[in-house]
C-alpha cells in the first residue's frame, strides 16, 4: 500500500514538470524560428529601412498627403527614402500591424501620432511581380503601444 501510494505522489510531482516542459521547449522553439527568420532576413524585414523622427499628428488627409509626395519622390529618384537606419521593435511593430496579405519592401518607418496616438507610419513600396519596378506606395499606421493596426493609405508611382 505504501508503494502505491510513494508511486501516485512521485506521478503528482512529475507531471506538472512534465507539461510545463513541453511549453518551455515551444517557447524555446519558437523564439529560435523568429530569430532566424530574422537572420535571413524575414518575410518584410529589410536592413535597409530608414527612420525618421517627427514631431506631427497626422490624420487620414495628411497620411494621405505623406503617401502621394512619397509616391512623386520614389518615382523621381532611384533610392526614395534616406535617412538613419530603424530600430528593429519600430519595423517589427509596424510589420505585425500590416495585413499577411500585403506585399511589398517596407522602405521606412516615420515615428509620429496618429490622430493623437503614438504611432509608427511604415512606408511600403510594392511591385506588380518579381522583379518589376514599384508602382506603388502604401503607408501603413500601427499603434507604439500595442501594435495594433490604425490605419493604411496607398498611392500609385
Amino acid at each position: 500500500m505504501a508503494a502505491a501510494a510513494a508511486v501516485v505522489v512521485a506521478i503528482a510531482i512529475a507531471l506538472p514538470n512534465v507539461g510545463d516542459g513541453g511549453k518551455q521547449r515551444a517557447a524555446e522553439d519558437a523564439a529560435a524560428s523568429v530569430e532566424a527568420q530574422a537572420a535571413q532576413g524575414g518575410a518584410r524585414a529589410n536592413d535597409d529601412v530608414a527612420f525618421a523622427v517627427e514631431d506631427k499628428n497626422y490624420d487620414e488627409k495628411a497620411l494621405q498627403q505623406l503617401v502621394s509626395s512619397s509616391a512623386d519622390t520614389a518615382s523621381s529618384e532611384q533610392a526614395p527614402f534616406a535617412g538613419a537606419l530603424t530600430d528593429p521593435a519600430a519595423v517589427r511593430c509596424v510589420e505585425r500591424a500590416v495585413p499577411d496579405e500585403a506585399i511589398g519592401r517596407l522602405s521606412r518607418v516615420i515615428q509620429a501620432r496618429f490622430q493623437r496616438r503614438a504611432a509608427y507610419i511604415g512606408l511600403y513600396l510594392e511591385s506588380p511581380g518579381a522583379g518589376q519596378q514599384p508602382d506603388l506606395v502604401a503607408a501603413w499606421v500601427a499603434a507604439r503601444d500595442d501594435c495594433s493596426f490604425l490605419s493604411a493609405a496607398f498611392a500609385k508611382i
